[in-house]
């Protein structure tokens, strides 16, 4: 999985002054305006603000001391594009109403949301914060430990700290080097899992799952993917998929290393063991061999305990994920509109080779217009990730 390298972000430096002055917004207006705020002045890095109106900013800004809090009903809004606020030091940052902003980057301070927080290309959490609100990014980089209560959406997430996900979580690319669990909903198009991932309620991947480390699917739990697993590491070869739920895998299963528990596993077509299979679970291929074990290629070692089911296994998978998505026009030339969905959601189009070729998120209850001028002509497919829900359609570009 390729995770976009641009979470370092420059700012514009402005000068720091440290005291202890407040500023209050009286008034919808611009930062820089002084008749938007009751000091009549200009706030700096160092004061204690407070957001109650709908205002706006043109610069990029540093809060290294001091705070700036958005109240429900208030805004903080970017004029212009690639803006973005730097907290650092003792600075504080907290959103009950709406932050939009290009970029945002926590190396220190703290961080709270209870509100929507929206037009990020990139943005850097480097400090432990619980997420209540509404996240809104292209990529994310965590650092530091996040406890998601709410909904967070982002084109790629990159996990480096201890993010557990106790609400909806809806990415395009979810890559865990580190430490994650999930008591709630996370619907991703491809998923690798690099570090200790535990899950105790449902993951739904559209496209590719990886496990590289370990994962741990409990018994209440239920991880299910549209394409192609692959539960191993070519460096150490110590990847370890520990499953007491139900594994369902509609394409291919390759097992490089260790797959242990007493789940259910599916497979909807070609499944291979190269690695070591023990337990108690049952492995079901939707298309077996006629002879013992009904495993369509074994090299490894398979433990008495592993038992197979008689018949197919993908009945009772989940329907929401053979829903079909309205796009068009179909075929198509310069662009495609995607059909209204009632949850915000993540979207990605992949071509022939299985490649994603452009990605991308949208608000709910919008129709969203995405431009394919720069796709060669041909069959495409594009996946949407949305609220308990994994649908396709197929594009045809001429």
């Amino acid at each position: 999985m390729k995770i976009r390298n641009y979470f370092f972000i420059v700012f514009v430096a402005l000068s720091t002054i440290s005291n202890a002055q407040t500023a209050t917004s009286v008034a919808n207006g611009s930062w820089t305006a002084p008749t938007t705020w009751d000091c009549m002045c200009i706030p700096t890095d160092g004061y204690t603000v407070t957001i109650n109106h709908a205002v706006t900013m043109g610069n990029s800004w540093s809060v290294s001391s001091g705070s700036i809090t958005i109240n429900s009903g208030g805004s903080l809004t970017e004029t212009g594009s690639g803006n973005g606020i730097l907290v650092s030091g003792t600075g504080d940052i907290t959103n009950h109403g709406t932050f939009t902003f290009s970029k945002l980057a926590v190396y220190a301070g703290t961080f709270t949301n209870t509100g929507i927080m929206n037009g990020f290309d990139s943005l850097y959490m480097g400090v432990s914060t619980t997420n209540t609100g509404y996240i809104t990014t292209d990529a994310c980089y965590a650092l530091g430990d996040i406890t998601n209560n709410e909904s967070i959406t982002a084109n790629e997430f990159l996990n480096d700290g201890i993010f557990v996900n106790i609400q909806n979580a809806h990415f395009v690319n979810f890559f865990n080097n580190n430490s994650a669990s999930n008591l709630g909903t996370i619907e991703t198009i491809d998923f690798y899992n690099n570090g200790g991932m535990m899950n105790s309620s449902d993951i739904y991947v559209a496209n590719d799952f990886t496990n590289a480390a370990y994962f741990y699917n409990t018994a209440s739990a239920l991880l299910q993917m549209l394409g192609n697993a692959t539960n191993g590491d070519s460096v150490n070869h110590d990847a370890m998929l520990y499953n007491d739920g139900q594994v369902t895998i509609v394409q291919n299963f390759t097992n490089v290393d260790t797959l242990e528990g007493a789940g259910h596993v599916c497979v909807g077509e070609l499944s291979s063991n190269v690695g070591y299979m023990d337990g108690t679970f049952e492995f079901c291929d939707n298309t077996p061999p006629a002879v013992t074990p009904f495993i369509d290629a074994n090299t490894g070692f398979i433990g008495a305990g592993v038992t197979y089911c008689s018949g197919p296994c993908l009945s009772g998978i989940d329907e929401n994920i053979t829903q079909i998505i309205a796009v068009y026009p179909n075929p198509a030339t310069d662009y495609v509109l995607v059909e209204s969905q009632t949850e915000e959601y993540c979207w990605a189009i992949y071509d022939a080779a299985g490649r994603i070729v452009l990605n991308g998120n949208a608000e709910a209850n919008q129709e969203s217009l995405i431009d394919i001028s720069m796709l060669k002509d041909g069959i495409y497919q594009m996946i949407l990730v949305s609220n308990n829900s994994l649908k396709s359609a197929i594009i045809a570009v001429e």
